[in-house]
């Protein structure tokens, strides 16, 4: 069994490895965004694949008001994306 079937079978224990994947990338975007600000200048798209919640992919849209987000994740994960508070407040951001 894979990750992510037990992920899929498991659900408190998705909860908690979701929420450090998020922790994770919380502590990151910080970091990154300060790296790319002032790069990465017009129509820009962002892939996060495994993204989550979208945390990062809001968080880089952000910076770029002409740049749209697309989040690929499992279809569990997904379903859980278009409940986000994260990804809903951002209008570009698209949700597979």
């Amino acid at each position: 069994m894979t990750i992510f079937e037990y992920l899929s079978r498991d659900a408190e224990y998705a909860a908690t490895f979701h929420g450090a994947m998020g922790n994770y990338s919380a502590a990151e975007v910080s970091a990154i965004r300060q790296h790319l600000r002032g790069k990465l200048d017009g129509p820009l798209v962002f892939c996060d694949v495994g993204g989550g919640q979208g945390h990062l992919i809001a968080e880089l849209l952000k910076d770029r008001p002409n740049a749209f987000g697309i989040v690929f994740d499992l279809p569990h994960v997904a379903a859980e994306q278009k409940k986000s508070e994260i990804v809903t407040c951002t209008a570009r951001a698209i949700c597979s």
